[in-house]
């Protein structure tokens, strides 16, 4: 049992520690009341692998068991542990959820404060711009100085975890300072906005009280700073003390060798320091309890492992050192006395760890968190499966017959599955292989309305008594509301991995317009029984509007065909030929 803090009052949780984050179940009836009280509501249903957060905005948080990845509206994340279900109750990561929703949990006092946390989101057309700062709790803007080109804001009761100054050079903006001051239960953010030369700033009327927006423009006068400003209040106690800390990052060089490229982050004092590996090829590392004394860096960096570094304070406490890398780098940490060293090599490594921590000065010590299956895969061990045809693939469009399956707009999930293993079963024929559908017209493979085991056994029964190769199933996905979208690859059985990366590898290159869901292992029937190596392809969400347009495109399905046969082609190579008895 524990306590959070939320404007004041405390929700009693039942939620654990679980690494980094607190882990609480969905049910929870103190959980259940705090998502009331922020207006949250919550879909999902037992035996459905997505759990949806959709806030009054409305913004739509979705997470899916057996995946640390998440979906905040547009943004993509990464949690501290993927959700799982056990006993018919699922737990979810309460941090990461929390602050998905715009909240910092804070221990003060021994209790866990819940800091709503300021956003700050630009549009900009041209000369012109409408800057939209949200918050968790209700947001009220005060114009507290105007001078010169500068404008500055302050928000009582809301906190920061922005970069302390951000460059934006469009729409009016030069650039938005953010400071962050008060108590832990009373934060005060100011936000300051330099703006360029000729531009003014206009208050604008928000649709709810979480919001607080500005117009910038060229085209008329200030009207900001026509209005007489709020006299700023007289600064509390807390406000002027300014913790002086005694670590600095003092430099950040970068170089690049034969090794790879190298970054020197000089670091006077003691501190701890926490790095992490995201999905996409982003690597940072946060150094607590530092200031950055060097100059920030936003740079494009030309090495053949990194292609940009960049150097910020990214609160009060933390100096956040971020490389975008060129593909699965192994990233070398090494803590010294007066500093941390960055090594990031040239080549792709196959097992790389997500995280890590350790700490900087007299008592320089690094750890990794232990590589987590479905990040990167180790090469499969030797096969005990032997195809008594070796040159023969087995596809299966899912579903077909009296099992329509997923439906939306005219479009049907077994017309669609067909369509493309169709077109897949063309393109490997071209390429010297033999295949065979487990259906090629619209029919059910073992009987209208038979069961579900027994029309998915009678798909197995074509690969294992045909001693297939491989074997292929093609579905699309479709879920209770539209946020859920993307691809996704599944395997189960130990020597499916590769072919799942492989097959995935190349449906994420081939740039069709899907979000990257990744490669999940799930006993599917039709992977868990197949003898040979087996996957399942979700091609795309029907229940998408952005997958829903592509899946009506013949040559978005031409696409996706030729992406699963270029796979298929990295796993497997070229076919024997026939008549050679090769196996």
């Amino acid at each position: 049992m524990s306590q959070v803090v939320l404007e004041g009052q405390r929700i009693a949780i039942h939620a654990g520690a679980q690494g980094n984050d607190a882990v609480v179940g969905l049910h929870d009836v103190g959980f259940k009341t705090l998502l009331s009280r922020l207006g949250i509501s919550t879909t999902w249903g037992a035996g459905e692998r997505y759990i949806l957060f959709t806030t009054p905005e409305p913004k739509i948080i979705s997470f899916a068991l057996g995946d640390v990845r998440y979906d905040a509206g547009e943004v993509s994340g990464q949690a501290g542990f993927a959700p799982y279900e056990r006993g018919g109750e699922v737990y979810l990561p309460f941090y990461t959820l929390l602050r998905a929703v715009g909240f910092e949990p804070k221990i003060d006092g021994g209790e866990t404060i819940l800091q709503s946390q300021v956003e700050v989101d630009i549009q900009s057309r041209g000369q012109a711009a409408r800057v939209l700062m949200h918050a968790g709790v209700p947001l009220a803007g005060r114009l507290i100085a105007s001078s010169g080109n500068r404008i500055v804001y302050q928000f009582d009761g809301v906190g920061s975890t922005l970069e302390r100054t951000r460059r934006v050079h469009a729409g009016g903006i030069d650039e938005i300072r953010i400071e962050q001051s008060g108590s832990v239960r009373a934060p005060v953010t100011r936000v300051t906005f330099v703006l360029s030369d000729g531009a003014n700033a206009s208050e604008m009327p928000s649709e709810n009280n979480h919001d607080f927006q500005l117009a910038i423009n060229g085209g008329r006068g200030r009207q900001v700073a026509a209005a007489t400003a709020a006299p700023a209040p007289s600064p509390s106690p807390v406000e002027t003390a300014s913790p002086k800390s005694v670590v600095a990052v003092t430099a950040v060089d970068a170089a690049q060798s034969q090794d790879g490229f190298s970054v020197r982050i000089a670091v006077s004092g003691n501190a701890s320091f926490e790095w992490h590996r995201l999905l996409d090829n982003r690597w940072y590392v946060d150094i607590h309890g530092a200031t950055l004394q060097a100059p920030p860096r936003d740079e494009t960096q030309t090495a053949p492992s990194v292609t940009s570094l960049r150097v910020h304070q990214v609160s009060g406490d933390s100096v956040r050192v971020a490389l975008t890398l060129t593909g699965p780098k192994l990233v070398d940490v090494n803590p010294g006395a007066d500093g941390l060293t960055l090594l990031a090599h040239n080549e792709d490594d196959d097992m790389l760890a997500r995280s890590g921590s350790g700490s900087i000065g007299g008592n320089a010590v690094a750890t990794a968190a232990p590589t987590s299956e479905g990040w990167k895969f180790k090469p499969a061990p030797a096969k005990t499966y032997v195809p008594t045809n070796p040159r023969l693939i087995v596809l299966d469009p899912g579903h077909g017959g009296s099992d329509a399956g997923a439906q939306r707009g005219g479009l049907s999930e077994k017309t669609l599955t067909l369509d493309i293993s169709q077109r897949l079963r063309a393109l490997l024929i071209v390429r010297g292989w033999q295949v065979q559908l487990t259906r090629t017209t619209d029919i059910d493979v073992y009987a209208p309305n038979d069961s579900a085991k027994e029309e998915l056994q009678a798909r197995v029964d074509v690969a294992n008594n045909t001693g297939a190769r491989l074997f292929v199933s093609v579905h699309v996905n479709s879920f209770v509301n539209d946020a859920p979208n993307g691809t996704t690859t599944y395997y189960y059985k130990t020597e499916d991995r590769q072919l799942a990366q492989a097959v995935h590898d190349r449906l994420t290159s081939a740039n069709l317009g899907t979000k990257d869901d990744g490669i999940i292992k799930n006993n599917f029937y039709v992977v868990v029984h197949t003898a040979m190596p087996a996957i399942l392809i979700e091609t795309a969400f029907l229940s998408n509007p952005n997958d829903f347009a592509l899946l009506q495109s013949s040559a978005w399905l031409q696409r996706i065909a030729k992406a699963i046969a270029d796979g298929i082609g990295e796993y497997a190579g070229a076919p024997v030929a026939a008549g050679s008895g090769q196996r």
